[in-house]
C-alpha cells in the first residue's frame, strides 16, 4: 500500500487494492514535509535550548530591573 500511495500526487485516486473481504481505494488529499523523528537527543536539545532561553530572559529582566540610568543635562 505504501508504494502505491507514495506514487500518487495530490488529488489523485488509487486503483482498487485488495483489502479484507473486498477492496479499498485511496486518495491523497495533501502532502507535508516529514518532521524530524522525536528522539531522545532531539528532546534533550529542545529542553536545553528552552532552559537557556529562559535563563537569558531572566538575566535580561534582572539587568533592566537593577539598572541605574543617570540623565545629565
Amino acid at each position: 500500500v505504501s508504494v502505491t500511495l507514495s506514487a500518487l500526487e495530490v488529488g489523485e485516486v488509487s486503483e482498487p487494492l485488495p483489502a479484507d473481504g473486498g477492496g479499498a481505494v485511496y486518495m491523497i488529499c495533501g502532502k507535508r514535509l516529514e518532521i524530524d523523528p522525536l528522539t531522545a537527543e532531539n528532546v534533550r536539545d529542545r529542553l536545553e535550548r528552552k532552559r537557556v532561553n529562559t535563563l537569558a530572559r531572566r538575566y535580561d529582566a534582572d539587568l533592566r530591573r537593577n539598572a541605574y540610568i543617570d540623565y545629565r543635562f
